[in-house]
């Protein structure tokens, strides 16, 4: 047992669950590569007495990975199947449609993971078993997303995505290895490709609140100040203003687009102070004395009916024809 060799190249030896192993590693018998294969053998005699020990990830072509892992070759398991029943497991919403305290996945990115699924990888690799999914079909993937003219931000998304839940099926034992080239090596590109920000000026700010109806414009002076998300600001409601200390706790987000779902924030529920700008709450008071007029006391931005605002609604109703208005370019208002 230790590091031999066959025909001058160098295997390391060693048993596993009462099973002798003999890896070959295709290095010629020298004594470097014998120190090298020597100090690998360490290391994998080490984990096998902690009880850690991955044949898989050590060896990923290694001749006993059907022995050790039946299932590993994954024929009869199809991606689209894999990925469904994946993304199933994942949901943050109860059987009644409410939101699970402090699941793993916020609401959010767990509708966007469905997104993505359902119009760029079950499309594309749904019809593939397991075991066809292999490290060049990823990567003609990834160059298929590319030709198609999507971001790098975009593209990492979704590739981080599927390597999530490969990672997922190597650990349940239905394929050997995560077939996704490591995400490390596309990062940089993502980051190099991904849209600046494209905020207004202070004069642009002052003449969008002066071309928009009035009925948003309190909303847009409060969002301009303090840049809270749409999920975030479009949630408020006037028991979470503290109108002594100009603090606001910032309790959950509401996205309009899902029937109205709300969950705590991305950042997690958080007070905030708006002291340093007097405008804020000045705005949040001129709100206040519409709402008792009208007697609508629970959410601070509503339409002309009472119900909550749609940031989808704003955008394409309110912010892009201010815009239009103005003469200033197109973007998004968050």
């Amino acid at each position: 047992m230790g590091v031999r060799a066959k025909h001058g190249k160098l295997f390391l030896d060693f048993r596993w669950r009462g099973a002798r192993c003999r890896e070959f590693t295709e290095l010629a018998d020298t004594p470097d590569h014998r120190r090298r294969c020597a100090a690998a053998l360490k290391i994998i005699q080490g984990e096998i007495a902690l009880g850690t020990f991955d044949y898989r990830r050590h060896f990923p072509n290694g001749a006993r990975l059907k022995e050790f892992y039946p299932t590993a070759i994954a024929a009869g398991v199809g991606v689209a199947s894999y990925l469904t029943a994946w993304h199933a497991r994942r949901s943050p919403f109860r059987v009644d449609g409410s939101v699970v305290v402090n699941a793993e996945l916020h609401p959010s990115t767990w509708k966007h993971d469905a997104s993505a699924l359902e119009r760029r990888l079950i499309p594309a690799l749904g019809r593939l078993a397991m075991n066809e999914l292999t490290v060049g079909r990823c990567r003609e993937y990834r160059q298929e997303l590319q030709d198609q003219g999507l971001s790098g931000k975009t593209i990492t998304n979704i590739l981080g995505l599927l390597h999530k839940a490969l990672s997922d099926a190597v650990e349940e034992g239905i394929i050997a290895v995560n077939p996704v080239p490591r995400l490390s090596r596309w990062a940089g590109r993502g980051r190099m490709l991904r849209a600046n920000s494209d905020p207004l000026t202070a004069e642009e700010m002052r003449r969008f609140l002066a071309a928009i109806p009035p009925e948003y414009r309190d909303l847009y002076v409060i969002w301009f100040r303090t840049g809270w998300r749409p999920s975030e600001i479009l949630a408020l409601r006037f028991e979470w203003l503290d109108f002594g200390r100009h603090t606001v706790m910032l309790r959950l987000g509401r996205i309009a687009r899902w029937g109205g779902v709300e969950a705590a924030p991305k950042t997690g529920p958080r007070e905030v102070d708006c002291s340093y700008d007097d405008e804020i709450f000045a705005a949040f008071e001129r709100r206040r004395r519409a709402a008792l007029a009208t007697g609508r006391r629970d959410y601070v931005f509503t339409d002309r009916t009472g119900r909550p605002l749609s940031q989808d609604a704003l955008h394409k109703r309110v912010w892009l024809p201010t815009l239009r208005r103005c003469g200033f370019r197109a973007r998004g208002q968050y």
